[in-house]
């Protein structure tokens, strides 16, 4: 009678590690291990303050300005690091490291984001002065604002505005805004495009940069106008991109050819994850549409983790397992599961998927603290070679911020009973 009420607990205790995801739990997933999260969290955030100084490069011979005054006005540099561009990988970056403070003392983490919006207002008058006078200089995509993936760092802008009010801020903050509303190419029902060499898409890449700025300024002023446009813009991109039967995005959508295009990639699916958790996060709970874009995300998430691997990570065609292990976008899946568990939208059934999805993330962190197995940036077809083809690099800045901002939602995770 013991022995088959010990097997009977055993068969339970089993039976709740290994809720159905399509594919088998070959790792132990049940427990987070705060103190190793936490390290390697500061192992990453580490490589990205390696990464980041605070120099400039002369474009023709090479010298190594330190400080802004020193470059002649007519001398063409760019900044010695690319983390300091005004590029939306950098944004994500500044993201991770501020969540990462409320979980993590390090005061070079802590003042990461500071020290960066402060590089970028003492630069503009300099540099805008440059560009008024036809030198090439950093922050190009800032001047020549196109597309919606030149957002850069304007929502980490919005963040620094509301804790500083620095008045400085606004030239960057006005810039977008003005971008979103009255310049970027809409359909007749106003949803966001891109023109790509002409060519009118909707893709799935540009939900994400949208949302994240939208959602700050409806935080920051309490206007409607931000979040009513940030509902209409996802709502829109669900509508165009979502496969209802495989319950995941398309790449992109052809506006003429109003036909739907690209693979279910990964990274695509990513920011279309990642738009919804930026808006779910600031809408309020009572809003009529908060239900319609709940659902969006759970759907999503239901079928994201029938199709995590074994190893805990995604593909990078989500629907092709013969396809490699994609980093980037099974950091922003873990992210984003776990975010849904410690916020409630999720049952906490799901921790396991997110726990097995760090676990995953775990193995591609190199021994000299290094993320690899990351997708380089990529544009959209129709040719599903042209996916699976596409190279992987190491430490790439498309993965750092998710993998941040997942690590903290385990430590968040930790703290449920």
């Amino acid at each position: 009678m013991k022995l088959r009420l010990i097997l009977l607990v055993l068969f339970q205790t089993t039976l709740f590690l290994n809720v159905s995801t399509g594919c088998s739990q070959n790792q132990n997933v049940a427990v987070i291990d705060t103190l190793e999260v936490k390290s390697t969290m500061l192992k990453i955030a580490n490589k990205i303050l390696e990464s980041t100084n605070y120099n400039f490069i002369d474009q023709n011979n090479g010298v190594v300005y330190s400080k802004l005054g020193d470059i002649p006005q007519n001398v063409s540099v760019k900044l010695a690091s690319d983390y300091n561009e005004w590029e939306y990988q950098n944004s994500l970056i500044c993201f991770g490291m501020e969540r990462m403070n409320t979980g993590i003392i390090s005061n070079d983490v802590k003042i990461y984001n500071a020290k960066k919006i402060e590089f970028l207002i003492d630069n503009y008058p300099f540099f805008k002065n440059q560009r008024d006078k036809g030198i090439k200089t950093p922050y190009s995509i800032f001047f020549d604002m196109k597309e919606l993936w030149y957002c850069g760092l304007a929502a980490n802008v919005v963040d620094s505005y509301s804790q500083t009010n620095d008045d400085r801020l606004k030239v960057f903050i006005a810039k977008f805004e003005n971008h979103i509303f009255k310049v970027q190419a809409r359909l007749p029902d106003s949803t966001l495009i891109r023109i790509d060499n002409g060519r009118r898409v909707i893709q799935s890449d540009d939900a994400y940069m949208a949302i994240a700025f939208l959602g700050k300024m409806w935080k920051l002023t309490g206007n409607k106008r931000y979040l009513n446009e940030a509902i209409t813009q996802i709502s829109s991109y669900h509508n165009y991109l979502f496969d209802s039967k495989d319950k995941l995005y398309h790449h992109v959508w052809y506006c003429d050819e109003n036909r739907s295009g690209g693979a279910y990639w990964g990274r695509g699916n990513g920011w279309m994850l990642l738009a919804l958790v930026e808006l779910l996060d600031v809408m309020p709970t009572d809003h009529p549409k908060r239900n319609e874009i709940l659902t969006f995300y759970t759907e999503q998430v239901k079928s994201l983790i029938l199709l995590q691997q074994p190893n805990g990570l995604w593909c990078q065609v989500l629907n092709m397992k013969t396809s490699y292990n994609e980093t980037s976008c099974s950091a922003m899946f873990t992210y984003s599961i776990a975010r849904g568990v410690n916020k409630g939208w999720l049952d906490s059934k799901y921790k396991t998927f997110a726990l097995k999805g760090w676990n995953g993330l775990l193995q591609k962190v190199t021994p000299n603290n290094e993320i690899e197995g990351v997708c380089v940036a990529t544009h959209f077809s129709d040719d599903i070679n042209f996916y699976l083809s596409r190279p992987t690099v190491q430490n790439d800045r498309h993965v750092m911020g998710s993998f941040l901002l997942a690590g903290q939602e385990m430590i968040d995770l930790s703290k449920m009973k």
